[in-house]
């Protein structure tokens, strides 16, 4: 998406009550065109729809003209429409990262390594990912992490395919760099999510290969995660193989997505697929998709 198009689209979901069992399907994309022509001239607008039974999801998009109507109508995060009450918000936050953001990554030694770390040994090991433009090492024997900027993003694409790194036999893993408290939760995140396909699999008699490099993570940004179910992870990755099971973490009491989700395959060469083909849209959300930590346990 360009960078003029992130600037005037929005995105529209109604409250969790709404979606629960009232009759989405009543909703149509003249209700959205009709309420939001009001803040200016609109581009595009969509509902989200089940494949199957063609009812709104609970969420939607509307591409406006120009920056000024993108604006005003995100102003007011809450609106009424049809006499359901809506959040509004930019479809999507990219352009608040800086570029500098972007080509940052933050290395982390894993719990339990003995000893010093080889700084220069890191460094030459990054390096054949891209040049290099600044090291951040004063975290690095105390804390045992570090930040390395690259010249460019495409480094940290790259890197990111994998999100653990075997340096001469000492494993490394690596995070995209936003901000510590969001990484450090997914990681926590995906150790729930390693930890409930365990449960699965006794309870389900799962045959997972723990080994095998058969699991990918699915990371939901934070305000899409109650739009994203089993059954949207299950029919977008289907298309790449053979699926043995696929869930979303979810909290025990409330059932609430954490906006985290596993999908496990029958073949390792599906995941190498996946992680190839880069970012992935479900239901026009972005989702970040990476190698889980399951195949390093």
């Amino acid at each position: 998406m360009q960078q003029s198009d992130v600037d005037k689209r929005v995105m529209i979901t109604l409250k969790r009550e709404e979606t629960e069992g009232q009759a989405l399907s009543e909703l149509h994309e003249k209700d959205l065109l009709d309420y939001f022509s009001s803040y200016g001239k609109i581009q595009h607008v969509n509902w989200i729809r089940d494949r199957t039974t063609n009812a709104v999801k609970g969420y939607g998009f509307v591409t406006f003209y120009d920056t000024d109507s993108f604006k005003e109508a995100v102003k007011r995060k809450r609106h009424m429409l049809g006499g359901r009450q809506v959040n509004v918000f930019p479809a999507t936050e990219r352009e608040k990262n800086s570029s500098i953001q972007k080509r940052k990554i933050v290395v982390k030694r894993r719990r339990g390594w003995k000893g010093e770390m080889d700084l220069t040994r890191i460094q030459d090991y990054f390096s054949k990912f891209g040049e290099i433009e600044n090291v951040d090492a004063k975290n690095l024997q105390i804390k045992g992490y570090m930040h390395i900027t690259f010249k460019n993003e495409e480094s940290v694409e790259s890197i990111l395919l994998d999100n653990q790194h075997d340096i001469d036999g000492e494993i490394m893993f690596v995070l995209r760099t936003h901000s510590s408290d969001q990484q450090w939760n997914q990681w926590r995140l995906e150790k729930e999510l390693i930890h409930k396909l365990k449960i699965l699999k006794d309870k389900e008699g799962l045959q997972v290969n723990e080994k095998m490099g058969t699991h990918v993570t699915v990371v939901i940004p934070k305000k899409f995660k109650h739009c994203i179910n089993e059954e949207s992870l299950e029919e977008h990755f289907s298309s790449y193989g053979e699926i043995e099971k696929a869930f979303i973490l979810r909290n025990e009491v409330t059932m609430e997505s954490k906006g985290c989700g596993m999908v496990t395959f029958k073949d390792s060469h599906v995941v190498k697929e996946i992680l190839a083909a880069g970012k992935h849209k479900i239901d026009d959300v972005e989702m970040f998709v990476k190698k889980s930590l399951i195949d390093h346990e």
